[in-house]
């Protein structure tokens, strides 16, 4: 049996043709049946430009071209004429690049050395050579010249040794100092590193899973040198990653693990039946099994004003309903037997009024292509409230209003929000008011404004 997927107009058939006609060019008229073959018959970019191989790399930055039935922007960039002062350092024109302008290096001249190869020479006050012990030749660095030399005084300074016994050290200046002028030196008494080896002591302890532990030595007579803690013992822990909180961690057999578990919040699809030939080709569904992508493609399609019969056409083929008009409903304290949106064209249509309990039908309003057809239509026979349209030709617009049967109810407001007076009341004008309520107490009635009955 052909599916049913989706009902149009004679005017969305006639944008169709339309939309082939603004792409081919031309007067052509088409039918329902021609139209599959004029769009393959329409040419595309892609076509054209099949044969196209460069890419956005081998087009100049700004420029356009189309490859392949894509439109493609330069890569390229372009470089404009720089000139380029003299330096001892490499320059590297990158590549990749077009050179718009010429690239300039500008010679090295007596005038034009610039302050990157010149450069200030600091030595001390007696300068000699750490090799010969000779009086020194100050040489610039290798590609600069030298424009001024600074003489600075030879500092020096004095520094104290504190050495346990059977110690020794070498001493340097400090930062900033160039010689020593002095040396002084303590030997301090006896410390842990100078006891001997029955007087120090080696302990090892496993960490509390919780809180603190204490490490002392033996005896008073002992002393600590090292303390090896080891790890509690959480081999017994057996959660998964999946079975924390996710941003929540946690030690499981001596690893700290951090959880993944994401607590659903989303609609349960359990239930749902949908495969994937159910669902169009390139759409995505989530049912009972998970995510599904969709396999279903048209074949054919067919149309008419009524249901096809079970033998026509195949699976996977469309078939489209050409006419039909909606049912707009405005309903207050009220249902009606037919809960249909849309009907057919020339078809007919009934439906009965139920109010709710304690309401009675107040006013009916029933329209057709914008006629008000209620004198014809809707017909009141005690409790029974009956809409018939024996031939729909245009769109339907039903409005019940029902207000309550209550003896000492006065009135009603619809859902609509509309206030409906009971028929009981005798006729006249009626001023409305509204009780105010603030912290248990009445602070009066406002007036809302004049009703005629």
């Amino acid at each position: 049996m052909a599916q049913i997927l989706a009902k149009i107009t004679e005017g969305t058939l006639e944008s169709i043709a339309d939309a082939i006609r603004l792409k081919k060019g031309g007067n052509d008229k088409y039918t329902l049946s021609e139209m599959p073959a004029a769009i393959q018959r329409i040419s595309t970019l892609s076509s054209d430009t099949s044969g196209a191989t460069a890419t956005a790399g081998d087009i100049l930055s700004g420029k356009t071209a189309y490859v392949k039935g894509q439109k493609i922007s330069g890569t390229i960039p372009s470089k404009s004429t720089e000139t380029f002062e003299p330096s001892i350092s490499e320059r590297v024109i990158a590549s990749g690049q077009y050179l718009s302008g010429n690239q300039i290096i500008s010679p090295i001249t007596a005038a034009n050395v610039p302050s990157s190869l010149k450069e200030t020479k600091t030595v001390k006050s007696s300068v000699t050579s750490a090799t010969t012990g000779e009086e020194a030749t100050i040489q610039p660095t290798n590609g600069f010249l030298i424009s001024s030399v600074i003489v600075q005084p030879i500092r020096v300074q004095d520094k104290t040794l504190n050495l346990a016994p059977g110690d020794s050290s070498s001493l340097s200046p400090d930062a900033g100092y160039d010689a020593l002028s002095g040396v002084s030196v303590t030997v301090r008494s006896a410390v842990v590193s100078d006891l001997s080896a029955d007087l120090l002591e080696q302990k090892t302890v496993t960490a509390p899973i919780s809180g603190n532990t204490v490490v002392s030595p033996t005896d008073n007579s002992k002393v600590l040198t090292s303390v090896t803690v080891n790890a509690p013992d959480m081999s017994a822990a057996n959660a998964n990653a999946d079975e924390i909180l996710s941003g929540k961690t946690a030690y499981v057999g001596n690893q700290l693990v951090t959880g993944t578990f994401v607590p659903s919040t989303g609609t349960n699809t359990s239930d749902a039946t949908a495969t994937a030939s159910d669902i169009l080709s390139g759409k995505t569904a989530y049912v009972a099994d998970g995510k599904v992508t969709g396999t279903l493609s048209v074949i054919a399609y067919y149309s008419g004003a009524d249901f096809p019969a079970d033998t026509l056409g195949n699976e996977n083929d469309l078939y489209f309903i050409l006419e039909g008009v909606n049912i707009t409903k405005t309903l207050g304290k009220c249902t009606l037997s037919n809960s249909a949106n849309r009907i057919g064209l020339n078809e007919s249509y009934t439906t009965t009024i139920i109010p709710s309990e304690n309401y009675a039908v107040n006013s009916v309003t029933v329209t057709m292509g914008g006629t008000d057809i209620t004198s014809t239509a809707y017909v009141s026979s005690g409790n029974t409230h009956t809409i018939t349209i024996p031939n729909v030709t245009g769109e339907i617009t039903i409005r019940v209003i029902c207000i309550t049967t209550l003896d000492d109810a006065v009135g009603d407001i619809s859902e609509n929000n509309e206030i409906v007076l009971s028929s009981s009341l005798a006729s006249g004008n009626y001023t409305l008011y509204y009780e105010d309520e603030s912290n248990t107490k009445l602070s009066g009635w406002g007036a809302i404004g004049t009703i005629t009955q």
